[in-house]
């Protein structure tokens, strides 16, 4: 078992493959992705509820899988979709 800082793994390639990638990270193709994202409500608090769920668990060494930040921002984006669907078809029923 090889390990670097808190990755650890099993095969013997591991050490290379980190020096490679300390000396030359991966690019990031897009920086302008936050950019070119509507900025709709339902974008904001999204964005918003992740970025605080994730610093507020930071803060508190509280460790929670990324799975669950996505799930939480699925039911959160659900929620709102039918919250929205609810008050059109409210409006329209008046």
């Amino acid at each position: 078992m090889l390990s670097h800082g808190k990755l650890q793994c099993d095969f013997p390639e591991f050490d290379e493959m980190m020096k490679r990638l300390a000396l030359r990270p991966m690019p990031i193709p897009d920086r302008q992705m936050m950019k070119k994202k509507k900025k709709t409500p339902q974008n904001i608090i999204v964005f918003s509820v992740t970025c605080i769920g994730m610093i507020l668990c930071t803060l508190f060494d509280v460790h929670i899988s990324s799975v669950w930040f996505i799930l939480a921002a699925g039911v959160l984006g659900l929620s709102i979709f039918f919250i929205k669907k609810n008050k059109a078809k409210g409006e329209k029923a008046k």
